[in-house]
């Protein structure tokens, strides 16, 4: 799940939270480095990046009546600009499989109403012209499955559905999601959708080319669950249960073969929990973490029955903070922008410790009483890609998007 400001929060209490509790992972045959900061354009705006999982990283942003699109190599070069023209743009996505294929997801005008267009881009440009997928509808996500198909979450005032880009080129028929829902790759090459409805029953599908094949509902909540698959396939739910004062956390796990455990309540949970995230990690763990009166809370969700291991109320310092799935650990990324200092900074936690905390990007000299700046960040396959926009009336020099790496 792409701003995952929440769950970084909660990671941030690893340091007092008794860490020796979990399996150590692996050690890596290297320590990740992050890769010197790349100036991507000038008087960027709205930036959105992707990367896949063999590490090509993809940055667009809104220029001049066009969309520009830019990618970086796994050995950090930088390709052209591709343009896309368009005469307005509300708002967009982008995503990239696993082969280097980038999706550009837009808005466009259109004869009487608004279009939805979907661009492919491969390192030489782009594939052929845009692809209609709805009219009079806005982007909400963009996902990748492992075989390439982009399953686009569309909504129209208060409804929404989703439909699936296949490799080739066609638009699968739509899908209807309920009033919250939350969409995970599988790793049979479809979807797995989470959907909670205006009565609280929590239904999880399997979207298979376009078409749901099976339906399960899991439980009831009065407020959103969610949804994280880990790398067997494995789909872990968890949602909150009973009055809100009374509310206490629920998980169910589904295996690829339709194998459904019983409804599991994590031991050790303070009540009144909310707003849940989940995050899975590559060697099967799934973390999560919520809200509480006490502050911020989490822990991971063990694989199979078992204690709950909690996390002690924490906040990251910064003004806007993400988190991303590394290979073997969490990268937590949060950003400073205050009179003077400007700065993004990154820690991990590998499932032991986390590490002190590192300046990735910097600005000596940044007023932020001139301009203004953001912190996009995006992970698939074990890399981490984060771009930092700024903006500059004063000195121009300051106005660019500057892109990191974590390789």
């Amino acid at each position: 799940m792409s701003g995952r400001g929440l769950l970084a929060a909660a990671l941030g209490g690893l340091l007092s939270a008794g860490l020796t509790a979990l399996p150590a992972p692996a050690a890596p045959a290297t320590d990740p480095v992050w890769t010197s900061p790349q100036v991507v354009a000038r008087e960027a705006r709205s930036p959105a990046v992707a990367v896949s999982a063999a590490g090509v990283a993809v940055v667009a942003w809104w220029c001049d009546h066009s969309l520009c699109v830019r990618r970086r190599s796994p050995a950090g070069a930088l390709g052209r600009t591709a343009r896309i023209p368009t005469t307005d743009v509300v708002s967009f996505r982008v995503a990239v499989d696993r082969h280097g294929t980038a999706t550009l997801l837009y808005t466009a005008p259109g004869e009487d109403s608004s279009v939805l267009l979907a661009q492919r881009l491969r390192a030489d440009g782009p594939v052929g012209d845009p692809v209609l997928v709805e009219e009079d509808a806005a982007p909400v996500a963009l996902h990748v499955s492992r075989t390439g198909d982009v399953a686009v979450q569309v909504q129209r005032e208060a409804r929404r559905w989703l439909r699936v880009l296949a490799a080739d080129g066609s638009v699968d028929p739509e899908v209807p999601l309920g009033e919250e829902s939350v969409i995970e790759p599988a790793a049979d090459g479809g979807f797995r959708v989470l959907d909670r409805e205006r009565s609280g029953t929590v239904n999880l599908r399997e979207v298979v080319d376009g078409s749901v094949t099976t339906t399960l509902t899991v439980g009831t909540s009065e407020v959103p669950a969610d949804l994280a698959v880990r790398t067997d396939g494995t789909a872990v739910v968890a949602w909150w249960e009973g009055p809100r004062a009374e509310r206490r956390l629920r998980t169910r796990h589904v295996g690829p073969s339709g194998d459904v455990s019983p409804v599991r309540a994590l031991t050790g949970l303070v009540a009144g929990g909310r707003h849940l995230e989940l995050s899975a990690l590559p060697d099967g763990r799934v973390l999560a973490a919520f809200r509480s009166r006490a502050g911020v809370r989490g822990g991971v969700v063990p694989a199979r029955p078992g204690p709950w291991m909690r996390l002690a109320p924490a906040v990251l310092s910064g003004d806007d903070q993400h988190v991303a799935v590394a290979r073997d650990r969490v990268v937590l990324v949060s950003l400073v922008d205050t009179w003077m200092d400007h700065h993004v900074s990154a820690r991990a936690w590998d499932g032991r410790r986390v590490s002190r905390s590192q300046r990735i990007i910097e600005a000596p000299g940044y007023d932020n009483d001139c301009g203004s700046s953001d912190l996009t960040v995006a992970s698939a396959g074990g890399h981490v890609l984060v771009a930092n926009r700024r903006s500059h009336s004063c000195r121009p020099r300051h106005d660019k998007m500057v892109l990191t790496y974590r390789r």
